[in-house]
């Protein structure tokens, strides 16, 4: 693994203690989740209308419009090529950090720079949604409006030469492309064009007019290239660099991988992934891949120092990585992920399955989601000799001092606090009228057993035996009910 700056390690893993290398970093971005009804896994591309040599870009989802601004901070140069990204979602922001270097990714979520509704009135008020066969096709009015938003931003002495002045409603050109309706006025209004006498005026070209009409100019062509795709046979005409060719679109993870000299090394018995499909984003994210912060298309040695990175950083979930591990090591029938599995293993880290039994033997919870203080007042009220090396297994994986002390001094007395019992058992049912919920009794004298006095009263019984012959002996009454059978 390559050497780590302190400072770095640190502010990354206060976002997460779970990292990934770019590439994956980049794959589990497009999972974002925006809000839509709609959800889908994103596919994003970079606004070729921004500066594309600083280190803020504009990118979209180029499906349904979500917007980000994406910043880059590269402080030192990374002792690894491949990057090790930790990451903090936020309501609209996503921040991720390099743990070896400092890298830092932060996307900003910003809404789309024309509301989705003016869009769809825009499309709903012409063919092929409308049935009327004078309205213009969605294709058409699309095209018109991006020639017209690109014009408003030309240069003076290019503007000239493309003769884009004030648009008159009453042309030709725009009564058959675009049309003087309610939707195209919403549109107008949007864009900040004025109308005086019959004629539509762009706004003037202010740096802040400038980006919001090229990022107008860029959602409506992914508007054309979406619509386009779901109507492949219809023909564009002059929407980009003014050639009929396709809108060529960069994607972001590649643009941006490649700007900051990120590569890793190929596993040369997959074919390479193609990152800027849908279904490529989709099958990643049910891989195992997805546990070790890796692709599947990257070479062992990638994979495991990868996985030597996360073990390093959370000791306490290494089995996940471990199951993650094995699974691949079956995927690929690699020797060398073989050997990196013995040696983890050798070195006292556990698999989930070994993790879960060692639970049960408790009667614990097998997803273990309790505190370390309950799991101790849980292991010791039940702990026996043939429990000692599933308690072992416990303590590699959760790595607490008390349950380390635990697996070496057994007989060391442990009564768990009123304050973390509440805090367990606050969604549990109570009460006799539950106490025919199996786990709901065991889990309840799990705890009583853990009281020491009541601990040690069990334990010596004998002492506690009533005589039931006894003129002054009464039946047990418990929370208002008189028990049937005499104890």
């Amino acid at each position: 693994m390559a050497a780590t700056n302190n400072s770095a390690f640190l502010s990354a893993v206060s976002l997460s203690s779970i990292g990934a290398t770019p590439q994956r970093w980049f794959a589990d971005w497009a999972r974002f989740e925006t809000g839509l009804m709609d959800t889908h896994t994103h596919v994003y591309v970079v606004n070729p209308h921004e500066d594309l040599h600083g280190q803020i870009f504009n990118i979209w989802c180029k499906t349904c419009s979500a917007q980000f601004n994406f910043m880059i901070d590269l402080r030192n140069p990374c002792p690894d090529l491949v990057h090790h990204m930790h990451t903090e979602v936020e309501t609209g922001t996503v921040i991720a950090e390099c743990c070896h270097c400092g890298l830092v990714f932060k996307a900003i979520r910003e809404e789309p720079t024309i509301p989705r509704s003016i869009l769809y009135n825009l499309e709903m008020a012409r063919r092929p949604k409308s049935n009327n066969s004078s309205v213009p096709h969605t294709h058409e009015t699309l095209t018109q409006l991006i020639r017209i938003l690109k014009n408003a931003v030309t240069p003076a002495s290019e503007a000239i030469a493309a003769n884009p002045g004030s648009i008159n409603i009453e042309s030709k050109m725009f009564k058959s492309y675009i049309g003087f309706d309610d939707p195209s006025r919403e549109f107008f209004r949007h864009v900040r064009f004025e109308l005086v006498e019959q004629r539509y005026s762009p706004p003037e070209p202010t740096p802040e007019n400038v980006q919001f009409l090229n990022r107008c100019r860029f959602q409506l062509e992914l508007s054309l290239t979406k619509s386009k795709q779901d109507q492949p046979r219809y023909v564009l005409q002059d929407i980009w660099h003014g050639t009929d060719n396709d809108i060529k679109l960069d994607y972001a993870c590649d643009f941006i991988l490649k700007k900051l000299g990120v590569k890793y090394d190929r596993y040369q018995h997959v074919k390479p992934l193609d990152m800027t499909k849908e279904a490529t984003l989709k099958a990643e994210h049910r891989s195992p891949y997805k546990v070790l912060g890796c692709l599947s298309d990257m070479n062992d040695r990638t994979i495991i120092n990868t996985f030597q990175t996360q073990v390093s950083h959370d000791t306490t979930i290494a089995h996940r990585f471990v199951d993650a591990l094995v699974e691949v090591q079956k995927l690929r029938k690699s020797e060398a992920l073989f050997f990196e599995i013995v040696c983890q293993r050798s070195q006292g880290i556990v698999t989930g399955e070994e993790l879960k039994q060692a639970y049960r033997d408790f009667e614990i919870p097998v997803e273990g989601n309790i505190s370390d203080e309950i799991l101790l007042g849980l292991v010791r009220a039940t702990l026996h000799t043939n429990s000692r090396e599933n308690l072992k297994i416990i303590a590699k994986a959760r790595n607490n001092p008390e349950i380390n002390r635990l697996v070496e001094e057994p007989s060391t007395d442990y009564t768990l606090e009123d304050g973390d019992l509440l805090q367990y058992y606050a969604q549990t049912p109570v009460g006799l009228s539950n106490i025919g919920n199996t786990c709901y009794l065991n889990s309840l004298l799990q705890y009583i057993y853990t009281i020491k006095e009541i601990r040690e009263s069990v334990l010596n019984m004998e002492a506690y035996i009533e005589n039931e012959d006894a003129e002054d002996w009464k039946p047990k009454v418990v929370d208002g009910r008189t028990l049937s059978r005499q104890y």
